[in-house]
């Protein structure tokens, strides 16, 4: 069996970690790159030609429906899987294509045998029929797709023990990462969830919830105040107490809207 090698496309480390620790345990797989995001996945497949990508939709800088689109103009394209937090995101496309797609969490056994398809479809289908493939599953994801919309509800369930607790997005006062898991801050108490704070952050409404820290989301409601030291750090202070760093890049984005809605409320 050829070796193939493997490309992941994700600005999550973590998830990165899984992708890597479940490529790990599948006969075949030779090298194994990695990408923060599709601008730098961009320049990985120019340098380094990968038979198969692992690639996540929601990125920074260049996301991946925009590598996917820059990608159909090249000659030969690998065989992509699409990773998404999303259990309806445009799954009618993928399905209906020759692409494939997996859910985050990802599950070791699902991984496999989206590779098993992706080798098949390298050693069946030649890259010309690749290249047309991929541009009608572009076509159908843009037409289906609206980037500017989530969910208006969320829910999550939290197991502890042998209780499952129901935790809608309103009653979450802040959310942030703790290595392989996130913790939701309540009114008063804490939940502990294994997952990336990416794939929260996604099934949360955006109109709702405010990303200021690459560890941290808060609620928009719940912010009080805004302080900066002399250095230069800011920190959000949240109505039950907690207070939360403004990660760098994120700063203006933060100034912006407080602005925003202050000049509106004259």
């Amino acid at each position: 069996m050829k070796a193939n090698s493997v490309l992941i496309v994700d600005d999550e480390p973590l998830a990165r970690r899984r992708l890597r620790h479940g490529l790990d345990g599948i006969e075949g797989i030779g090298a194994i790159g990695e990408a923060r995001d599709g601008a730098e996945a961009l320049q990985k497949i120019e340098q380094e030609s990968p038979d198969i990508i692992l690639l996540d939709i929601k990125m920074p800088r260049l996301n991946g429906f925009d590598l996917v689109s820059m990608l159909t103009e090249r000659a030969v394209v690998p065989a992509i899987i699409f990773v998404t937090a999303f259990d309806n995101y445009s799954v009618r496309a993928f399905e209906r294509d020759a692409i494939d797609y997996l859910l985050k969490p990802v599950a070791f056994a699902r991984l496999k045998s989206a590779i098993d398809r992706a080798r098949a479809r390298l050693e069946q289908v030649s890259a010309m029929e690749r290249v047309d493939d991929l541009q009608k599953t572009l076509a159908a994801l843009n037409t289906g797709r609206d980037d500017s919309t989530r969910p208006e509800i969320a829910d999550f369930w939290i197991k502890d023990r042998d209780v499952i607790t129901r935790v809608t997005a309103a009653s979450i006062i802040w959310i942030e990462a703790e290595r392989d898991y996130v913790r939701l801050h309540l009114d008063g108490r804490t939940h502990l969830m294994r997952s990336t704070l990416t794939s929260v952050e996604e099934k949360l409404p955006e109109s709702a919830f405010l990303r200021v820290h690459r560890s941290a989301i808060v609620n928009r409601r719940q912010i009080e105040s805004l302080s900066h030291s002399s250095t230069g750090a800011y920190t959000l202070h949240l109505r039950n107490g907690d207070s939360v760093p403004v990660g760098r890049s994120y700063k203006k984005q933060i100034l912006a809207e407080i602005e925003e809605t202050r000049t509106a409320g004259q």
